[in-house]
């Protein structure tokens, strides 16, 4: 719980677009189901969301991964 507190809010969500004020509504029980599945080794992060950021000077862009709030957690 204190690792879901200390996360800022406000930032970029992941594939399954779950802000940590959604993640919240329901925290006691979204916790006891996330530490269920890593007590069984059930628990997979989803794939992070792939985004592409153009940098100044350059017409490269770099990449950047978005993880689920929850995998933040993790």
């Amino acid at each position: 719980m204190r690792c879901h507190h200390e996360l800022p809010s406000g930032k970029a969500t992941g594939i399954q677009r779950i802000t940590k004020e959604e993640y919240a509504e329901d925290l006691e029980e979204n916790l006891a189901d996330l530490v269920k599945r890593m007590k069984r080794n059930a628990y997979k992060p989803v794939p992070v969301r792939r985004t592409y950021i153009a940098k100044v000077g350059r017409e490269k862009k770099d990449r950047l991964g978005i993880p689920e709030h929850e995998d933040k957690m993790v």
